[in-house]
């Protein structure tokens, strides 16, 4: 996990982050991935550094995924992820050796 992050506001964030997603629900990617955030809420739990968040890091991402209807033409159409929320916590005891 990596993040190039500027505070936007109390709490909100913007800039971009690239995660390894490794459970995802509905359409989501998974694997290696970059966001873009846009006044993102942004919460640093305990023992997390908000300037850099250490490589392996639990993040859970909260957002939206553009889709259209099932009886529209589907052709050119690429769907849009946002990101609403993130949470960022500390590299569990288990891995940090």
């Amino acid at each position: 996990m990596s993040a190039a992050i500027t505070p936007a506001g109390k709490g909100r964030y913007d800039g971009t982050i690239e995660v390894n997603l490794s459970r995802a629900n509905h359409h989501a990617p998974t694997g290696a991935q970059t966001f873009t955030l846009a006044s993102a809420r942004v919460k640093f739990h305990h023992g997390v550094d908000a300037t850099a968040p250490a490589i392996g890091s639990r993040v859970k991402l909260h957002g939206k995924i553009t889709q259209l209807s099932k009886h529209c033409s589907q052709e050119g159409f690429t769907p849009t992820i946002t990101v609403k929320k993130v949470d960022i916590r500390q590299v569990p005891e288990k891995t940090k050796s």
